[in-house]
This record gives structure tokens, sequence and C-alpha cells, in this order.
């Protein structure tokens, strides 16, 4: 799951690909009040959630390495680094299904929406978009789900410019997964399939659309971060581990005696 921009900031990458559409995730989470969803983004944006890799960094892995712990990778593999964007590309089976779930949870919002979904199937599906009414404008296509890491969904959409079509290459697929929306969903989506024919989606019913996708993808993107939590806590309380759990205790004792030495030069013997 490569960054749109590499070359930009480690904290900044997901801003520096679309900084308005972050500000648009930032904005319909806080409506939320959810004090642990807005703590998930606040971390997750800046890719700051603490991995083995970050952990790593940080001097706290006790010697264990900053590998993933949970893929399930051949002997004489090289072990691949837990990265934040390696946690929605992971091939643990637990992972893996509640990331699923959260690809299920967006498209069947889309549905009750009124959007058409297919899949999951890795082609453009057989249906013929030609059949039934046309909508009044544009013509209709059938593109991925943008959401979706596997491109195994695809969903129908009424194209009217042809440089609105969502540009997968100009998208970070992190911030897809996250809920950072494509520009042009709101012209994409702005028709839905009804009885009579089609009808022209309103103002609040695009914003309210955009709103429950948001939170959805969010949400799912913590889930998918919890089952890592807990997966790595019934990895880290194995027997095996034992040695790396006596060594993060010394590490933990050893900081701890540091800043205590440093606050009694700082302050004194009697401090």
């Amino acid at each position: 799951m490569a960054p749109l921009r590499a070359r930009a900031a480690h904290s900044s990458r997901l801003v520096a690909a679309d900084r308005r559409g972050v500000a648009e995730l930032a904005a319909a989470v806080a409506k939320t009040h959810d004090a642990g969803l807005l703590r998930f983004l606040a971390l997750a944006v800046p890719e700051w959630l603490p991995v083995e890799r970050r952990l790593q960094r940080a001097d706290r892995v006790a010697g264990r390495g900053g590998h993933c712990k949970l893929c399930r990778r051949g002997a004489g593999e090289v072990p691949l680094s837990e990265t934040v964007r390696h946690l929605y590309v992971c091939e643990c089976p637990d992972m893996r299904a509640a990331l699923e779930r959260s690809v299920v949870d967006g498209c069947t919002a889309l549905v009750a929406a009124g959007v058409s979904i297919r899949g999951p199937c890795r082609l453009p599906p057989e249906s013929a978009l030609g059949s039934g009414p046309v909508p009044p404008v544009g013509e209709l296509r059938w593109v991925p789900v943008w959401f979706d890491p596997r491109r195994l969904f695809w969903m129908e959409v009424v194209v009217r410019v042809e440089g609105h079509v969502i540009d997968y290459g100009r998208r970070d697929p992190l911030g897809a997964v996250f809920g950072v929306l494509p520009k042009h969903l709101d012209s994409l989506l702005a028709w839905s399939r009804t009885v009579d024919g089609w009808a022209r989606r309103s103002l609040k019913a695009q914003e309210e659309l955009r709103g429950r996708l948001q939170v959805l993808l969010l949400r799912g993107a913590w889930q998918v971060y919890r089952v890592r939590c807990r997966l790595m806590a019934d990895w880290w309380r194995e027997p095996a581990q034992a040695p790396s759990r006596d060594c993060l205790a010394q590490s933990v004792a050893g900081r701890a005696m540091r800043r205590a030495r440093s606050y009694q030069n700082l302050n004194g013997p009697g401090a």
C-alpha cells in the first residue's frame, strides 16, 4: 500500500495526497463526538499508531524487531515491516476478515442510498448497463469501489465529464481505507435508480451519504487495528515471548532510573 506522495514527510503523506479530503473526514468524525474514534483518527492520519515499526523507532520493542508478527509467511521469507500501511494488506486471516467487513459495510451504505453494487468479481459485471432506463445526462459505467483494496466490488455510476471518473492512480490507498472520499464522488453519485427511472439526489442526501461513508469506513479501519492489538496481546503472552517481556521490563526500569537521576541533577539531591 504505497503512499501517493512518497517524498512527503511521513506524518503528512495523507494530507499531501488530499488535504481537503482529510479535512472533510475530520469534520465528519468530529460530529460523532466519539472520543475513541477521534483519537484513532488523530494517530492514523500521521501514521503514528503504535505498531511494531513505530515502537522500534521509539526503542520500545524489547529486541523483538519491527517486523509483523501476525503474517503467515513461509520459512525463509523475509518478514515484512509492520507499518500502519501494512495493517491493511496484512495476510493475517482475522485482520483480512475485519477489513472485508468494513468494505461490506461501505457497500451496504451505498446500496441503501440507491447505488447498484456488484461483486465480488475481478472483472466488471457482465450485466448490460444499457438495459432499462438511461439517466437524463451522462453515461453509465461500472467502476471499482474505491475503498476496497482488492478491487472486487463494483458500483454503477453516472459519468457526465470524462475527467470526473475516479483516478485510482492519483489517490492514496490508505486514505481510501480510512474514509477520505474521491473528489468527484458527488458528481458520480448525483443520480440514483428508482422504480420509474432515475432521480437526482438532493444536496442534503449527498451530504448525508458522504458523512455516513466517512464514519463507517473509519470505524472499519479502527476495527482492523483493534483486531491487530488483540492478536498482538495474545502473541505477547505466549511463553516463547518471556525473554522479550523481561527485556522490556528492564528497559522500562532503566528509563525510569535515568529520569530519576536527571530530576535529581536538576533539582538537587534532596528533591
